[in-house]
């Protein structure tokens, strides 16, 4: 499920690959806008599942997008990873195509 924007409140449901892309999408964004950010937050926040964001996290720290930077303090068992948007990842471009009324 999206936790905000024009998808709230429904389960995305379709071809797996496009899927992915959006939890790509979502999880760069939610990691984006927090600066930093534990695994655990980002399941949280994102609704998705631990073993999903654990497999997106990985492929993007192997491609260089995300970056780990620090621990944060634990209650207890092993402090949780924070991660961050690699400055030197690239650039993003947006465009919005719309049809002329």
């Amino acid at each position: 499920m999206v936790t905000g924007g024009p998808l709230r409140g429904r389960t995305r449901k379709g071809l797996p690959i496009i899927v992915e892309d959006l939890n790509v999408g979502l999880l760069i964004e939610l990691v984006r806008r927090a600066g930093s950010i534990s695994r655990a937050d980002l399941a949280r926040q994102s609704l998705l599942s631990a073993a999903t964001v654990s497999t997106i996290v990985d492929k993007l720290l192997e491609r260089g997008i995300l970056i780990e930077v620090s621990t944060a303090p634990s209650s207890g068992g092993r402090p949780p990873v924070l991660l961050s948007v690699d400055p030197k990842a690239g650039f993003v471009v947006g465009i919005k195509l719309r049809a002329m009324e």
